[in-house]
């Protein structure tokens, strides 16, 4: 990860051919413009201070680093929901898959977002959740399995 807030740097280094090292880089702005990147293709996620960090210093999983590239997929949040909150209250057992189950896995995501506390959200300029729910489930709240019905008619 490379943190710059001068564009020409952004841009040199966001134009580095795939070859030039074996390593993942990832140029961040600063935390302001980061923060409206994610919003951009995450808004359900405020870009608080502890995740811009993480992200600068390489700390956590990979998925991170998409977050400001495209609006994540159902069966990438809970991978997002581990990072920020521990893989001890997202293992399997626990966390319902998002695809499988949207509905209980936002019910259970809330009841861990409730204890967590508020982070300074630069968009909004105020502290919010780590998650809003109104946008997470207006976004991913329809693409379950659950929620397909099928019916089939035999002639």
């Amino acid at each position: 990860f490379l943190t710059t807030t001068t564009p020409t740097t952004r841009h040199d280094n966001n134009q580095l051919p795939p070859t030039t090292s074996p390593m993942n880089i990832d140029v961040l702005d600063d935390f302001i413009s980061e923060a409206q990147e994610v919003y951009e293709h995450n808004p359900w996620l405020t870009y608080g201070l502890p995740l811009h960090l993480s992200r600068e210093y390489a700390l956590e999983h990979d998925i991170l680093s998409i977050l400001d590239d495209r609006l994540l997929q159902p069966s990438e949040l809970r991978l997002v929901c581990q990072t920020l909150f521990g893989t001890s209250r997202f293992n399997e057992d626990v966390m319902p898959d998002p695809v499988v189950n949207y509905k209980e896995f936002s019910r259970v995501l809330k009841l861990i977002v409730d204890r967590e506390q508020y982070q300074w959200n630069p968009i909004k300029k105020k502290s919010t959740p780590w998650i809003d729910f109104k946008v997470l489930d207006r976004i991913y709240g329809h693409n379950t399995v659950e929620d397909v019905n099928c019916t089939c008619v035999m002639q």
